[in-house]
């Protein structure tokens, strides 16, 4: 339960289709980000941060294309952080991780604040990765289109 942004991030494979794109991992759990990470890493940088203030703060001076957050943190929420993020005007597809009791609540309010995707606890890896794919596909319509 660290504070320090993890140093998780490796460089990216020479083939991919999200090859290089930067995902932030924003978990109060170390063992949920160290799994995180392992889960999607391959193809993809992966920036991980025990503390959503941290995130915040690098989020400024190297955006993310995906943001994979936790919704119960302290300090504040993963959906604190994602609309923090949006109001500093930054372009990137959130994922919200949240526990099954919570994924109700987050729906209503989501609506409101363009939540991706949601994914409950536990979840499996390859789960968690093919949600990051779609969001990185989004991210990649999306960027592709501002572009036009």
């Amino acid at each position: 339960m660290g504070n320090a942004p993890h140093s998780g991030s490796m460089p990216p494979p020479s083939s991919g289709r999200g090859q290089g794109t930067l995902l932030y991992a924003v978990d109060d759990e170390e063992s949920n980000l160290d799994l995180m990470e392992r889960a999607l890493r391959s193809g993809y940088q992966v920036r991980t941060f025990g503390d959503p203030r941290r995130a915040l703060a690098a989020a400024v001076k190297e955006p993310p294309s995906v943001v994979v957050a936790d919704y119960r943190m302290p300090h504040f929420s993963g959906l604190a952080l994602l609309r923090e993020l949006r109001r500093q005007g930054l372009s990137y597809v959130p994922v919200l991780v949240c526990a099954p009791t919570d994924v109700e609540q987050i729906q209503k309010i989501s609506r409101e604040s363009a939540t991706f995707r949601i994914i409950t606890k536990p979840w499996i890896a390859s789960d968690l990765r093919r949600q990051v794919d779609l969001a990185v596909s989004l991210h990649q319509l999306q960027a592709a289109r501002s572009h036009r």
